[in-house]
């Protein structure tokens, strides 16, 4: 079992910049898979690497033996994240990332905001 680290992540924070996006984090992936010469890999996806194992899947299908989205964002084709969350998440989240974190990351949710508990 492999559990790559996306890049501006945990131990690879000190490589984020404003050009790491979501085509970083499927590149990261689908290269963790060509360098191991993986094949009939199930890949899960949990919250925001929902949108990742989908575009893995997309750019190296032969590869993939299953997807699994655990509590994951499920994107369409040309949807970012931001266009499935609730106006109020998204604009929580863009502020708080603008105030909190430099204008290109998304710091954790706060404990006591809409995004951290059911909305009304």
């Amino acid at each position: 079992m492999l559990t790559p680290t996306l890049t501006g992540v945990g131990e690879r924070s000190h490589l984020l910049s404003p050009q790491v996006n979501l085509d970083t984090h499927i590149d990261d992936v689908v290269n963790l898979m060509r360098c191991e010469e993986l094949s009939d890999v199930v890949l899960c996806g949990h919250s925001y690497a929902g949108s990742v194992i989908s575009g893995v899947v997309d750019r190296v299908p032969e590869r993939v033996g299953a997807l699994v989205y655990l509590d994951a964002f499920v994107l369409e084709n040309g949807q970012s994240l931001h266009d499935t969350l609730p106006p109020a998440q998204r604009d929580l989240q863009l502020e708080l990332a603008c105030s909190v974190g430099d204008g290109g990351k998304v710091p954790p949710i706060p404990a006591g905001s809409c995004m951290a508990t059911p909305c009304p």
